[in-house]
């Protein structure tokens, strides 16, 4: 039940993606994406609720929050105006065989993965090297939460802007390089901190400028598309702890899992190079049913 609650975030890309043109996809879906930190403020808040409310009062109170949302959105929202025929589940589905929708996937696997990662990581981290408090690296760790958050729309719009294929490389070369030099940074807190508030900037911007693309991998089928490509991403927030963890154990430090982290991220930026273009769509591109490259 859950999952399917989660689709409210796949719902909302058609839906906000329909009323707007393509010059201004990413950024008003960057500001549909801001509605993801509740992904991670949910680890610091849950906790805290269930500590003083108790379980029972942690379930309820979600409950009624999710209720007075659906008032709101039940009256001051109207349908999108749908411009495709409507679609059965099985063609729904058939975004599944478009190479563009698993190049979008690997790169959020990356940068939304990234972000869920270390927004639960990283006060782990900040405990075992500087011996913070839990409640102390909690509220270190929200500071990068809030800008890897807030930076998503400035994102999708320097990809409106300047094309998601010069964004993307950027971001993707900044990430090899930043969290490769990070364990070297861990002696000094203060600059620790700046690698992962610049980390931060790079993994926000990215989910921004990776969603861009999205309304262009099957036009009419946005949704779909945006379910698939998200469910990959929130496997990477889960998966690179598991890394990270892992790598800790077997060599002692952190140092292979970063590196392994900093691999991906090149990989990511050759792949930018090779797949997408920063071409317009044509008339006659915008007609079919799925785009032979990411435009």
């Amino acid at each position: 039940m859950i999952g399917i609650a989660g689709a409210t975030f796949a719902i909302a890309v058609s839906y906000v993606s329909h009323w707007y043109p393509p010059e201004k996809q990413g950024y008003v879906l960057g500001i549909v994406g801001l509605g993801n930190i509740g992904t991670a403020v949910s680890g610091f808040i849950v906790p805290s609720m269930v500590s003083k409310f108790g379980l029972s009062w942690t379930f309820w109170g979600s409950a009624v929050l999710m209720g007075l949302m659906t008032v709101v959105f039940w009256l001051f929202t109207k349908e999108a105006p749908f411009l495709n025929k409507e679609t059965t589940f099985k063609e729904a589905l058939s975004v599944m065989k478009y190479r563009p929708l698993w190049i979008l996937s690997v790169f959020y696997f990356l940068t939304f993965g990234g972000f869920v990662a270390f927004s639960l990581y990283l006060p782990t981290l900040l405990q075992e090297i500087y011996h913070f408090s839990v409640i102390s690296a909690g509220l270190k760790t929200a500071g990068f939460v809030v800008i890897a958050t807030f930076i998503r729309p400035l994102g999708g719009y320097l990809a409106d802007r300047f094309g998601a294929k010069k964004i993307l490389m950027i971001l993707f070369a900044g990430i090899a390089v930043n969290v490769v030099l990070i364990p070297f940074m861990a002696v000094n807190f203060v600059i620790f901190s700046i690698a992962f508030l610049t980390l931060a900037l790079f993994l926000g911007a990215g989910n921004g400028a990776v969603f861009k693309l999205v309304p262009n991998v099957s036009p009419g089928k946005t949704g779909a598309s945006a379910g698939i490509i998200g469910a990959i991403g929130g496997i990477g927030g889960f998966a690179l702890p598991l890394v990270l963890g892992m790598t800790k154990d077997i060599t002692g430090n952190y140092m292979l899992g970063f590196t392994i982290l900093s691999i991906y991220s090149f990989i990511c930026f050759i792949t930018t190079i090779r797949e997408i273009s920063n071409t317009k769509m044509s008339s006659k591109e915008k007609n079919v049913n799925a785009l032979p490259s990411i435009q």
